[in-house]
């Protein structure tokens, strides 16, 4: 139902286990790269994730950057996962297992040529609970103290003609 909205805002306190599989979560940001070929032109560029994961599951990105009517030009896919807890190691100052992932997703000679028509992008995640034993998504338990930390950073190299 693409119409549909979610919120979600739960507090308790009691065990939880929690199954996903294929779950898809979107958000729409703006974004304006204006260009003028005659002065500054951007040559290259790209989003690098960094992520510190304590739940026990994983999320793909991708991206989809939007004309101004909303029509989709393109789309990424990071080069690789945010990584569930259980395909990390035990950090010693939470206690719990962390997963640390660093996906890159580069800005293609396309999207740079269509860069002043994008007025906006879709970050996309789909989060899936896989146990490693199996590689089948189950219910997994979140441990007391879960966390997830993303930070996102970019990179543009321009060229200015003067």
């Amino acid at each position: 139902f693409p119409n549909s909205k979610l919120s979600v805002r739960l507090k308790a306190e009691m065990p939880l286990m929690i199954g996903l599989d294929q779950l898809v979560l979107r958000d729409t940001f703006a974004l304006n790269f204006s260009q003028n070929n005659d002065n500054t032109t951007i040559k290259s560029g790209e989003f690098l994730v960094q992520s510190s994961n304590a739940f026990p599951f994983s999320a793909q990105l991708k991206l989809f950057f939007l004309d101004a009517s909303g029509e989709v030009l393109h789309q990424m896919n990071g080069t690789g996962n945010i990584e569930a807890a259980q395909f990390g190691a035990m950090d010693v100052q939470s206690g719990l297992m962390v997963a640390n992932s660093e996906l890159r997703l580069a800005l293609g000679e396309d999207v740079l040529n269509d860069i002043s028509r994008v007025k906006s992008f879709i970050v996309q995640s789909e989060f899936n609970t896989t146990n490693p034993l199996t590689n089948l998504n189950e219910p997994m338990g979140i441990p007391v103290g879960a966390f997830i930390a993303v930070k996102v950073k970019t990179k543009i190299t321009s060229e200015n003609k003067l």
